[in-house]
């Protein structure tokens, strides 16, 4: 299953099937910490939680953002737990970015209305603390003007990684 129309429900029942199918991959993958980017709110995340295997481990989050189109968020499930709440920047940064690799002149601002920064301890094979971002950029990235905005949404959660590291990371430049 997937592709561009696999989160289209004509139904309930067809949206439970899909969260079977996430519980599923979930358990195949077996990984400590998932991003889900498009997490509608804690009541979903509980129901996914429950279609798990007993002992899974996760404990879920949820940035509750500002997308007022689709109503989405960006979730958290890890079974280790975050030194830091989870954090979301209401900023915006102007585009186009120094460097832009878009095929756009146009200019604005753009914020990123989904996506959270947090902080992992340190892990076995890590020399510190993990900083992590989930992140849910404007779909369409070949089109010049969301190619801009995308740039400009992943300034705005780079900057806020920065702010949440205290400054002391480097971080890439868009």
């Amino acid at each position: 299953d997937g592709g561009s129309n696999c989160c289209d429900w004509a139904s309930a029942a067809d949206a439970e099937v899909h969260l079977r199918h996430v519980a599923l991959e979930l358990t195949r993958l077996d990984a400590d910490v998932v991003n889900l980017a498009e997490a509608e709110d804690c009541v979903v995340l509980r129901k996914l939680l429950a279609l798990l295997p007993e002992g899974h481990g996760y404990v879920p989050y949820l940035a509750f953002g500002a997308d007022t189109y689709l109503g989405q968020n960006v979730g958290l499930l890890t079974r280790v737990d975050p030194e830091l709440a989870l954090s979301r920047s209401a900023e915006s940064a102007a585009y186009p970015v120094a460097n832009t690799a878009c095929p756009s002149t146009a200019a604005g601002s753009s914020g990123c209305t989904k996506h959270y920064v947090t902080r992992l301890p340190a892990l076995a094979g890590l020399p510190g603390p993990l900083m992590l971002a989930g992140v849910h950029l404007l779909s369409n990235p070949s089109d010049g003007a969301r190619c801009l905005k995308r740039e400009a949404q992943a300034t705005v959660v780079a900057d806020e990684l920065d702010r949440v590291a205290g400054g002391a990371n480097a971080l890439p430049t868009v």
